[in-house]
């Protein structure tokens, strides 16, 4: 940019009109096909619905991971207190 004598404030000026443009584009759009608009909706709520299955699973998992150490950890202690190995 400064080989083209570019002041930072003419950019700055030119992405925040091309800013608005692009909102007032959208906007446009928008009135003209609301079924974009609905279907941008359901995307970021099945997006979220996505991120808490996730969430969910992931708990899942760890809780099984815990569920099963504690087993083990009181199998042990069992077979230690009956005199049986580890096998």
């Amino acid at each position: 940019m400064e080989n083209l004598n570019i002041s930072p404030d003419a950019v700055e000026g030119a992405f925040a009109i091309s800013a608005i443009l692009a909102t007032t584009a959208a906007a446009a759009l928008a009135s003209k096909f609301p079924f974009l608009v609905r279907f941008a909706k359901a995307s970021r709520d099945i997006k979220r619905e996505q991120e808490v299955e996730r969430a969910q699973d992931a708990f899942r998992v760890q809780r099984s991971e815990e569920q099963r150490a504690d087993a083990n950890a009181r199998l042990v202690e069992w077979r230690r207190g009956e005199g049986l190995s580890n096998y």
